[in-house]
């Protein structure tokens, strides 16, 4: 079982899609290291809480004005955790996608949070984990659109 997630967030006017077609660690969160490439491992926070997890970008597409490329994750162990986190905390299905316009555009993420714990899980993320799932993404998405406007990003620089 699943539930379905969308979050937009603004881009400031800028020719943003020569760097989001390019390598992705231009534009991911500064915490951002390759495993194997498209997989990555990164933090993902919410308010003061952060964690590790493994990204899979894959490669970008078009369809029409828009690009887009297939993105998901999955939560990861931590050395101070006492239980393993990472077997109660949801994956992530979908795709991330630039939105150009000429006075701006948008960053969108959208797809399937696929909570553990089966239908208690999605029950608990429909009713109380689905803000802290939108402010997660927010914060992602918030992150990439400051680093896919700075200078290595837009240079396409490695």
């Amino acid at each position: 079982m699943d539930a379905p997630l969308t979050v937009f967030h603004p881009l400031p006017p800028g020719g943003h899609v020569d760097a989001f077609v390019g390598d992705p660690l231009q534009w991911l969160p500064a915490s951002t290291r390759p495993a194997v490439p498209p997989t990555y491992r990164t933090e993902l926070t919410v308010g003061r809480w952060s964690r590790p997890v493994e990204l899979h970008v894959g490669g970008a597409w078009r369809r029409g004005h828009d690009h887009w490329r297939a993105l998901t994750w999955s939560p990861l162990g931590d050395e101070g955790d006492a239980l393993p986190m990472e077997a109660l905390l949801p994956r992530f299905e979908g795709e991330l996608g630039l939105i150009d316009g000429r006075d701006g555009g948008y960053l969108v993420v959208t797809g399937l949070v696929l909570p553990p714990l089966g239908t208690a899980g999605v029950l608990l993320e429909r009713a109380l984990l689905h803000r802290v799932g939108e402010r997660t993404v927010g914060n992602l998405l918030a992150e990439v659109v400051e680093r896919l406007g700075e200078p290595a990003a837009l240079n396409g620089a490695h």
